[in-house]
């Protein structure tokens, strides 16, 4: 009789079957994650009402094309967004140049560009009637710093291509590979017997 060493033709065939479809799978889930979203911006600033501080509770926002992309209430009398709390502006990489339109209690009050991978930037908001222009210039913050103490301004940082992280695979799926490994290295050692 003949006696049967290590596996078969036919088992190895299922194997190789069976790590090709796990893999199709993988492939297919990974290929099905949507895409990273870009950074969205951020500011923080002074902003007055008729020339006066903002008083606490005043709601500063941010539009894209009409569209509302983030608001902020002030917490602090005079000030919007802070070390902690900035006023987020989310956005797509469609809107990458698009204008930033800004509004206190609803008057439109200043704007800004959008940036794709944009830094916090400083950007004080007049409340008084035509003071704001269509072009006002927000600078970048190279550092968070608390309100109560002032600076020298620093050097804008030039515009950074940073590249996104690299996102996780699946899970298990080393593991995959590591049993299929395990299973060869099996019927290898069972030939050799």
């Amino acid at each position: 009789m003949k006696e049967k060493s290590g596996m078969s033709g036919r088992g190895i065939l299922i194997l190789v079957s069976i790590l090709l479809t796990a893999s199709l799978v993988a492939v297919a889930q990974v290929s099905s994650l949507p895409p990273t979203p870009p950074t969205p911006n951020i500011f923080n600033g002074t902003v007055l009402v008729d020339g006066e501080p903002a008083p606490v509770g005043t709601n500063v926002s941010a539009y894209i094309d009409g569209e509302l992309r983030g608001s902020i209430v002030v917490t602090v009398e005079g000030r919007y967004g802070d070390n902690d709390s900035y006023l987020i502006v989310n956005g797509s990489e469609a809107d990458i140049g698009k204008m930033i339109t800004f509004k206190v209690d609803g008057v439109e009050v200043g704007s800004a560009i959008w940036q794709s991978f944009a830094v916090p930037r400083r950007l004080d908001l007049p409340q008084e009637p035509g003071d704001a222009s269509e072009d006002i210039n927000a600078t970048a913050l190279p550092t968070p710093e608390p309100f109560g103490e002032t600076r020298a301004p620093t050097a804008t940082p030039e515009e950074r291509r940073e590249t996104p992280a690299e996102e996780p695979g699946l899970p298990g799926f080393e593991l995959v590979f590591a049993i299929a490994g395990l299973f060869a290295v099996t019927s290898l050692l069972k030939r050799r017997r």
